[in-house]
């Protein structure tokens, strides 16, 4: 059974996702053992009666996968930025992009499935719950004029809905990442834009705001990313705000340079962005 349902992916050549797909099925396998043999549920009403782990006998599609590295140049951001979106129809997903950029990188699905009760536009203020992060803790994100004008844009069209990013046929859903990622394909084939996906985003913001100087610490709160130190995990609980806005205004900055000079500017901006403009 294991080897069918890895098999129909490798088939049509998804080996990445049929490796995925096996570590998944993996760590189901995996948990309920352990489940079974944990003494804190000896007397659960559940039991999933498993003797092994199936999968682990059934090799990897990829041994080894090419680690991910893609990051996009100041021009393919002004490119991306100023010629994603066709004609002058106003379009969901490169309004999703163009926030994960402004916003510092944001996941992708964080971004895509956001709803309008996790934002004050009045404050700049933007909290993504904790039952959406990765991490499990709330994430507190300041909004630089940027983002405020993107976020405008896409109310002006989806006020109405509860989700910044509806579904197209169902407004009570999200958009699908498969519906981002097919026309982030698109447009890379439309354009000769070098392959990227949307999760490269997060990795370029990360780049480009080092290349700023903003320091790997607030970058690493600005992404939401586990600190594992003792401090941080355990007796930390100062959120940062004001340092998350003076970087995230650096970073608006920035890329708004980037998106209306392209390649005519090497200047990169070292004072923060006003707000006010």
């Amino acid at each position: 059974d294991i080897k069918l349902v890895i098999h129909a992916l490798i088939k049509r050549g998804a080996l990445v996702s049929s490796n995925r797909l096996r570590s998944y099925l993996s760590a189901a396998f995996t948990y309920g053992i352990e489940f079974d043999n944990n003494p804190v549920s000896l007397e659960s009403i559940v039991s999933f009666q498993l003797m092994n782990n199936p999968v682990r006998d059934v090799p990897k599609a990829l041994k080894y996968e090419r680690p991910l590295d893609r990051e996009l140049s100041h021009i393919e951001i002004y490119k991306l930025w100023n010629t994603f979106q066709e004609g002058v129809h106003f379009s969901l997903i490169d309004h999703i992009l163009k926030l994960v950029l402004a916003t510092g990188g944001q996941r992708i699905t964080e971004v895509s499935q956001a709803k309008w009760s996790e934002f004050d536009l009045e404050r700049g203020l933007w909290e993504i719950p904790s039952n959406r992060t990765k991490n499990g803790k709330a994430h507190l994100i300041p909004l630089n004029n940027l983002a405020v004008i993107l976020l405008e844009n896409i109310q002006k069209h989806t006020d109405h809905t509860s989700f910044l990013f509806p579904h197209r046929l169902d407004h009570s859903k999200p958009i699908t990442l498969a519906s981002i990622s097919k026309a982030t394909n698109r447009f890379c084939k439309a354009t000769g834009f070098q392959q990227f996906t949307p999760r490269d985003l997060r990795r370029t913001c990360k780049t480009k705001m080092g290349e700023l100087g903003l320091s790997k610490e607030i970058r690493d709160r600005i992404n939401n990313h586990a600190l594992n130190d003792v401090s941080s995990k355990h007796y930390d609980r100062y959120d940062y705000l004001s340092e998350k806005l003076e970087a995230l205004d650096r970073w608006g900055s920035c890329l708004r340079q980037i998106t209306q000079d392209g390649a005519t500017s090497n200047v990169i901006p070292l004072l923060a962005f006003s707000r006010a403009q």
